[in-house]
Protein backbone atom coordinates (compact mmCIF):
# COMPACT_ATOMS: atom_id res chain seq x y z
CA UNK A 1 0.00 0.00 0.00
CA UNK A 2 1.39 3.47 -0.86
CA UNK A 3 2.45 5.67 2.03
CA UNK A 4 0.02 8.43 3.04
CA UNK A 5 0.73 11.99 2.07
CA UNK A 6 2.98 13.88 4.44
CA UNK A 7 0.93 16.36 6.50
CA UNK A 8 2.54 19.79 6.33
CA UNK A 9 1.33 22.62 8.56
CA UNK A 10 1.26 26.02 6.86
CA UNK A 11 0.82 28.16 9.95
CA UNK A 12 1.49 31.88 10.44
CA UNK A 13 4.49 32.57 12.63
CA UNK A 14 3.11 33.62 16.03
CA UNK A 15 6.17 35.69 17.05
CA UNK A 16 5.00 35.19 20.63
CA UNK A 17 1.54 36.56 19.83
CA UNK A 18 -1.28 35.38 22.06
CA UNK A 19 -4.59 34.48 20.46
CA UNK A 20 -6.91 31.51 20.47
CA UNK A 21 -5.91 30.59 16.92
CA UNK A 22 -2.18 30.71 17.61
CA UNK A 23 -2.57 28.66 20.80
CA UNK A 24 -4.66 26.09 18.93
CA UNK A 25 -2.02 25.83 16.20
CA UNK A 26 0.87 25.47 18.64
CA UNK A 27 -0.86 22.81 20.71
CA UNK A 28 -2.07 20.89 17.67
CA UNK A 29 1.52 20.92 16.38
CA UNK A 30 2.66 19.51 19.74
CA UNK A 31 0.06 16.75 19.46
CA UNK A 32 1.21 15.92 15.94
CA UNK A 33 4.81 15.83 17.14
CA UNK A 34 3.78 13.25 19.75
CA UNK A 35 2.34 11.20 16.91
CA UNK A 36 5.59 11.53 14.97
CA UNK A 37 3.88 13.51 12.20
CA UNK A 38 5.07 17.08 12.10
CA UNK A 39 6.36 19.16 9.21
CA UNK A 40 5.85 22.92 8.97
CA UNK A 41 6.42 25.69 6.48
CA UNK A 42 5.31 29.30 6.10
CA UNK A 43 2.68 30.59 3.71
CA UNK A 44 5.49 32.34 1.80
CA UNK A 45 7.10 28.97 1.14
CA UNK A 46 3.87 27.27 0.05
CA UNK A 47 3.69 28.62 -3.51
CA UNK A 48 7.22 27.37 -4.39
CA UNK A 49 6.39 23.98 -2.83
CA UNK A 50 3.20 23.66 -4.86
CA UNK A 51 4.88 24.92 -8.02
CA UNK A 52 7.76 22.46 -7.83
CA UNK A 53 5.28 19.63 -7.29
CA UNK A 54 6.27 18.65 -3.74
CA UNK A 55 3.77 16.06 -2.58
CA UNK A 56 1.93 16.59 0.69
CA UNK A 57 -1.27 17.47 2.50
CA UNK A 58 -0.86 21.20 3.16
CA UNK A 59 -2.96 22.55 6.04
CA UNK A 60 -3.53 26.33 6.05
CA UNK A 61 -4.77 28.70 8.76
CA UNK A 62 -7.74 31.04 8.33
CA UNK A 63 -5.46 34.02 9.01
CA UNK A 64 -4.05 33.35 5.55
CA UNK A 65 -7.40 33.14 3.79
CA UNK A 66 -6.57 36.19 1.65
CA UNK A 67 -3.55 34.36 0.24
CA UNK A 68 -5.59 31.44 -1.11
CA UNK A 69 -6.56 33.19 -4.35
CA UNK A 70 -2.90 33.41 -5.34
CA UNK A 71 -2.14 29.71 -4.88
CA UNK A 72 -1.53 27.54 -7.94
CA UNK A 73 -3.80 24.58 -8.53
CA UNK A 74 -2.53 21.55 -6.60
CA UNK A 75 -0.89 18.72 -8.51
CA UNK A 76 -2.25 15.17 -8.45
CA UNK A 77 -0.31 14.25 -5.30
CA UNK A 78 -1.01 17.50 -3.43
CA UNK A 79 -3.97 18.24 -1.17
CA UNK A 80 -5.04 21.44 0.59
CA UNK A 81 -6.66 21.67 4.03
CA UNK A 82 -7.95 24.64 6.00
CA UNK A 83 -8.45 25.32 9.72
CA UNK A 84 -11.40 27.69 10.11
CA UNK A 85 -10.58 29.55 13.31
CA UNK A 86 -12.54 32.60 12.22
CA UNK A 87 -13.95 34.04 8.99
CA UNK A 88 -14.37 37.70 7.99
CA UNK A 89 -18.12 37.30 7.45
CA UNK A 90 -18.50 36.56 11.17
CA UNK A 91 -17.38 40.12 11.92
CA UNK A 92 -20.38 41.64 10.06
CA UNK A 93 -22.88 42.28 12.84
CA UNK A 94 -26.50 43.39 12.69
CA UNK A 95 -28.99 44.04 9.93
CA UNK A 96 -27.07 47.10 8.78
CA UNK A 97 -24.15 44.84 7.85
CA UNK A 98 -26.23 42.36 5.85
CA UNK A 99 -24.81 43.41 2.48
CA UNK A 100 -21.21 43.27 3.68
CA UNK A 101 -21.87 39.88 5.27
CA UNK A 102 -23.38 38.50 2.04
CA UNK A 103 -20.38 39.70 0.00
CA UNK A 104 -17.92 38.20 2.48
CA UNK A 105 -19.79 34.90 2.51
CA UNK A 106 -19.81 34.72 -1.29
CA UNK A 107 -16.05 35.14 -1.36
CA UNK A 108 -15.54 32.61 1.44
CA UNK A 109 -17.74 30.10 -0.38
CA UNK A 110 -15.53 30.42 -3.44
CA UNK A 111 -12.26 30.15 -1.51
CA UNK A 112 -13.39 27.24 0.65
CA UNK A 113 -14.26 25.25 -2.47
CA UNK A 114 -10.53 24.95 -3.16
CA UNK A 115 -9.87 22.82 -0.08
CA UNK A 116 -10.04 19.04 0.13
CA UNK A 117 -10.51 19.19 3.91
CA UNK A 118 -11.90 21.91 6.17
CA UNK A 119 -11.39 21.73 9.95
CA UNK A 120 -14.09 23.19 12.20
CA UNK A 121 -13.16 23.88 15.81
CA UNK A 122 -16.66 23.49 17.24
CA UNK A 123 -20.34 22.81 16.59
CA UNK A 124 -21.15 26.39 15.60
CA UNK A 125 -18.25 26.56 13.12
CA UNK A 126 -19.21 23.21 11.57
CA UNK A 127 -22.79 24.36 11.01
CA UNK A 128 -21.61 27.68 9.61
CA UNK A 129 -19.19 26.01 7.20
CA UNK A 130 -21.90 23.66 5.95
CA UNK A 131 -23.96 26.77 5.25
CA UNK A 132 -21.08 28.02 3.12
CA UNK A 133 -21.23 24.91 0.97
CA UNK A 134 -18.60 22.71 2.65
CA UNK A 135 -19.82 19.17 2.02
CA UNK A 136 -19.91 16.76 5.00
CA UNK A 137 -17.24 14.52 3.45
CA UNK A 138 -14.83 17.49 3.34
CA UNK A 139 -15.53 18.60 6.91
CA UNK A 140 -14.06 17.38 10.19
CA UNK A 141 -14.61 18.83 13.66
CA UNK A 142 -11.50 19.01 15.85
CA UNK A 143 -12.18 21.12 18.94
CA UNK A 144 -9.36 22.43 21.12
CA UNK A 145 -8.41 20.15 23.97
CA UNK A 146 -9.23 21.64 27.38
CA UNK A 147 -6.34 22.51 29.69
CA UNK A 148 -5.29 19.83 32.16
CA UNK A 149 -8.03 19.74 34.74
CA UNK A 150 -6.68 21.43 37.87
CA UNK A 151 -7.68 20.37 41.38
CA UNK A 152 -10.86 21.96 42.64
CA UNK A 153 -9.96 25.22 44.37
CA UNK A 154 -12.18 26.67 47.12
CA UNK A 155 -13.06 30.29 46.46
CA UNK A 156 -14.16 32.00 49.70
CA UNK A 157 -16.93 34.50 49.07
CA UNK A 158 -15.26 37.27 50.97
CA UNK A 159 -15.61 40.64 49.18
CA UNK A 160 -14.85 41.72 46.59
CA UNK A 161 -16.42 39.43 44.00
CA UNK A 162 -13.57 38.60 41.62
CA UNK A 163 -14.72 38.69 38.02
CA UNK A 164 -12.58 37.82 35.02
CA UNK A 165 -12.79 38.75 31.34
CA UNK A 166 -10.25 36.92 29.16
CA UNK A 167 -10.12 38.39 25.67
CA UNK A 168 -7.89 40.45 23.45
CA UNK A 169 -9.27 43.99 23.63
CA UNK A 170 -10.72 44.39 20.13
CA UNK A 171 -14.18 45.53 18.98
CA UNK A 172 -15.48 42.00 18.32
CA UNK A 173 -15.08 41.18 22.02
CA UNK A 174 -17.66 43.81 23.06
CA UNK A 175 -15.45 45.28 25.77
CA UNK A 176 -16.43 48.96 25.54
CA UNK A 177 -20.15 48.14 25.40
CA UNK A 178 -19.75 45.96 28.48
CA UNK A 179 -17.83 48.66 30.37
CA UNK A 180 -20.44 51.29 29.53
CA UNK A 181 -23.26 49.03 30.76
CA UNK A 182 -21.32 48.13 33.89
CA UNK A 183 -20.68 51.79 34.65
CA UNK A 184 -24.37 52.60 34.21
CA UNK A 185 -25.36 50.11 36.92
CA UNK A 186 -22.40 50.37 39.30
CA UNK A 187 -23.15 51.61 42.82
CA UNK A 188 -20.68 52.92 45.37
CA UNK A 189 -21.30 49.89 47.58
CA UNK A 190 -20.64 47.27 44.90
CA UNK A 191 -17.62 45.22 46.04
CA UNK A 192 -16.24 44.09 42.70
CA UNK A 193 -12.81 43.44 41.19
CA UNK A 194 -12.87 42.85 37.43
CA UNK A 195 -9.61 41.83 35.72
CA UNK A 196 -9.53 42.13 31.92
CA UNK A 197 -6.78 39.83 30.65
CA UNK A 198 -5.82 40.14 27.00
CA UNK A 199 -3.68 41.94 24.47
CA UNK A 200 -4.00 45.69 24.14
CA UNK A 201 -1.97 46.08 20.94
CA UNK A 202 -4.14 44.42 18.29
CA UNK A 203 -6.33 47.52 18.05
CA UNK A 204 -4.42 50.08 20.10
CA UNK A 205 -6.95 52.85 19.48
CA UNK A 206 -9.85 50.72 20.70
CA UNK A 207 -7.91 49.48 23.73
CA UNK A 208 -6.92 53.06 24.57
CA UNK A 209 -10.57 54.09 24.36
CA UNK A 210 -11.46 51.35 26.85
CA UNK A 211 -8.64 52.42 29.16
CA UNK A 212 -9.65 56.09 29.05
CA UNK A 213 -13.25 55.22 29.84
CA UNK A 214 -12.22 53.19 32.88
CA UNK A 215 -9.84 55.88 34.12
CA UNK A 216 -12.39 58.70 33.75
CA UNK A 217 -15.29 56.98 35.54
CA UNK A 218 -16.09 55.21 38.78
CA UNK A 219 -15.02 52.00 37.05
CA UNK A 220 -11.46 52.94 37.96
CA UNK A 221 -11.96 51.48 41.44
CA UNK A 222 -13.25 48.09 40.20
CA UNK A 223 -11.72 47.41 36.75
CA UNK A 224 -8.12 46.50 35.87
CA UNK A 225 -6.88 46.20 32.27
CA UNK A 226 -4.13 43.67 32.93
CA UNK A 227 -2.96 43.30 29.34
CA UNK A 228 -1.41 40.18 27.82
CA UNK A 229 -0.51 37.32 30.16
CA UNK A 230 1.58 34.29 29.09
CA UNK A 231 -0.70 31.29 28.50
CA UNK A 232 0.91 29.26 31.27
CA UNK A 233 0.14 32.04 33.78
CA UNK A 234 -3.53 32.63 32.91
CA UNK A 235 -4.51 29.68 35.09
CA UNK A 236 -3.75 31.69 38.22
CA UNK A 237 -6.46 34.17 37.23
CA UNK A 238 -9.05 31.42 36.68
CA UNK A 239 -8.08 29.83 40.00
CA UNK A 240 -8.94 33.05 41.85
CA UNK A 241 -12.04 34.08 39.90
CA UNK A 242 -15.59 33.80 41.18
CA UNK A 243 -17.08 34.31 37.71
CA UNK A 244 -16.05 34.71 34.07
CA UNK A 245 -17.84 37.30 31.97
CA UNK A 246 -17.89 37.15 28.17
CA UNK A 247 -19.49 40.07 26.28
CA UNK A 248 -18.00 38.89 22.97
CA UNK A 249 -20.18 39.53 19.93
CA UNK A 250 -18.87 36.39 18.25
CA UNK A 251 -17.06 33.30 19.50
CA UNK A 252 -16.29 30.78 16.77
CA UNK A 253 -15.17 28.42 19.53
CA UNK A 254 -14.47 30.23 22.82
CA UNK A 255 -11.26 28.92 24.37
CA UNK A 256 -11.56 31.21 27.40
CA UNK A 257 -15.00 29.76 28.10
CA UNK A 258 -13.61 26.25 27.82
CA UNK A 259 -10.78 27.13 30.20
CA UNK A 260 -13.18 28.68 32.71
CA UNK A 261 -15.31 25.55 32.67
CA UNK A 262 -12.24 23.37 33.27
CA UNK A 263 -11.38 25.48 36.31
CA UNK A 264 -14.95 25.30 37.63
CA UNK A 265 -15.62 29.01 37.12
CA UNK A 266 -19.25 29.95 36.38
CA UNK A 267 -19.89 31.85 33.16
CA UNK A 268 -21.99 34.90 32.32
CA UNK A 269 -21.95 35.32 28.55
CA UNK A 270 -23.54 37.03 25.59
CA UNK A 271 -25.24 34.24 23.65
CA UNK A 272 -23.31 34.40 20.36
CA UNK A 273 -21.64 31.85 18.12
CA UNK A 274 -20.39 28.75 19.93
CA UNK A 275 -20.97 30.05 23.47
CA UNK A 276 -23.85 27.66 24.24
CA UNK A 277 -21.53 24.69 23.91
CA UNK A 278 -19.70 25.86 27.04
CA UNK A 279 -22.79 26.45 29.17
CA UNK A 280 -24.53 23.06 29.02
CA UNK A 281 -26.45 23.39 32.27
CA UNK A 282 -26.35 25.31 35.51
CA UNK A 283 -22.68 26.31 35.25
CA UNK A 284 -23.63 29.75 33.97
CA UNK A 285 -26.15 31.98 32.26
CA UNK A 286 -26.56 33.27 28.72
CA UNK A 287 -27.95 36.65 27.72
CA UNK A 288 -29.41 38.23 24.59
CA UNK A 289 -27.44 41.46 25.06
CA UNK A 290 -24.10 42.66 26.34
CA UNK A 291 -25.93 44.92 28.79
CA UNK A 292 -27.60 41.82 30.20
CA UNK A 293 -24.20 40.32 31.04
CA UNK A 294 -23.17 43.48 32.91
CA UNK A 295 -26.44 43.65 34.82
CA UNK A 296 -26.18 39.99 35.82
CA UNK A 297 -22.67 40.50 37.17
CA UNK A 298 -23.82 43.33 39.40
CA UNK A 299 -26.77 41.24 40.55
CA UNK A 300 -24.35 38.49 41.61
CA UNK A 301 -22.34 41.01 43.60
CA UNK A 302 -25.56 41.70 45.52
CA UNK A 303 -26.62 38.04 45.81
CA UNK A 304 -24.08 35.90 47.62
CA UNK A 305 -26.35 32.81 47.85
CA UNK A 306 -26.84 32.80 44.07
CA UNK A 307 -23.12 33.24 43.44
CA UNK A 308 -22.43 30.36 45.82
CA UNK A 309 -24.95 28.20 43.97
CA UNK A 310 -23.36 29.01 40.60
CA UNK A 311 -19.89 28.22 41.92
CA UNK A 312 -21.09 24.86 43.21
CA UNK A 313 -22.80 24.03 39.90
CA UNK A 314 -19.72 25.03 37.88
CA UNK A 315 -17.44 22.93 40.08
CA UNK A 316 -19.61 19.86 39.50
CA UNK A 317 -19.92 20.31 35.72
CA UNK A 318 -16.27 20.48 34.75
CA UNK A 319 -15.68 18.62 31.46
CA UNK A 320 -14.16 15.14 31.65
CA UNK A 321 -10.42 14.93 31.06
CA UNK A 322 -10.73 12.31 28.29
CA UNK A 323 -9.62 14.38 25.28
CA UNK A 324 -6.21 15.87 24.69
CA UNK A 325 -4.14 17.33 21.85
CA UNK A 326 -2.72 13.93 20.93
CA UNK A 327 -6.30 12.74 20.35
CA UNK A 328 -6.98 15.89 18.31
CA UNK A 329 -3.90 15.17 16.20
CA UNK A 330 -4.99 11.58 15.58
CA UNK A 331 -8.42 12.78 14.43
CA UNK A 332 -6.75 15.13 11.97
CA UNK A 333 -4.44 12.42 10.64
CA UNK A 334 -7.38 10.06 10.20
CA UNK A 335 -9.31 12.74 8.33
CA UNK A 336 -6.37 13.39 6.02
CA UNK A 337 -6.28 9.66 5.32
CA UNK A 338 -9.72 9.74 3.70
CA UNK A 339 -8.09 10.52 0.37
CA UNK A 340 -6.11 7.99 -1.67
CA UNK A 341 -2.65 7.44 -0.25
CA UNK A 342 0.07 8.38 -2.70
CA UNK A 343 3.81 7.75 -2.78
CA UNK A 344 5.94 10.68 -1.71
Amino acid sequence: MPAPLLLRLVFPLSRGEISGGHLYNERLAEGLAECGALSTLSIDDLVPELTRGSSGFFLLDSLDLDRVEGLPAPAADQRLGFIAHHLPSLDCFGAEAAEARALAQARERQLLSRFDLVVATGTFAADYLRGLGVAPERLVMIPPAPPPRPPAVPRPLTPPVRALLVANVIPRKGVIEFLEALHAGLRADHALDLAIVGRLDLDAEYASRCGRFVASTTLSRVVRLVGAVPPDEVGSYYAQAHVLVSPSRMETFGMALQEARSFGVPILAFDAGNVREHVPGENGRLFASIAGVAAALLELVDDEPELSRLLSAAASSRPPADYDWAAAAKTLLQACGRWPALDR
